[in-house]
């Protein structure tokens, strides 16, 4: 997690990548990273203000479960001055997103014991939808170092 290295003008933000280093020689890591950004990816697709929050879990936690894995923390939460603010974007969470609110959004999942693939950047909620303020690449061959 590079959280600790995300300021901007006195602000944080989440950003998150796992690296690989070398050659992947356990298949199944592939496969959780995969997971990870896709559910990084269905919560982005709900993304929009006048939605709750625990929406945007629902639907990053409904792909991680979907393909086999133990129900996931958090999907992301609200940024600003520290790096977990209100609202979170977790079930139980009602807050209706509003434009203006800074999130990180994250996609991942562990594998106890094993490994844990997690991907996350931070948006700003626009009148229509989001805005993406960090930007990394997530195809995992752009990601293996």
């Amino acid at each position: 997690c590079f959280c600790g290295m995300t300021n901007f003008h006195r602000f944080k933000l989440g950003f998150d990548r796992t690296f690989g280093l070398g050659e992947i020689a356990d298949r199944t890591q592939e496969a959780a990273y995969q997971t990870a950004v896709d559910s990084q990816a269905a919560a982005l697709a709900v993304l929009r203000p006048g939605i709750r929050a625990e929406d945007v879990h629902s639907a990053y936690a409904q792909v991680i479960q979907s393909a086999g894995y133990e129900y996931p923390f958090r999907c992301g939460r609200a940024t600003g001055f520290s790096f977990l603010e209100r609202p979170q974007l977790v079930f139980g969470d009602k807050t209706i997103l509003q434009p203006g609110m800074v999130f990180a959004v994250d996609g991942s999942v562990t594998v106890p014991g094993k490994f844990r693939a997690q991907v996350g950047d931070s948006f700003i909620i626009t009148d229509d939808g989001y805005e993406q303020i960090t930007s990394h690449p997530k195809a995992l061959a752009e990601v293996i170092i």
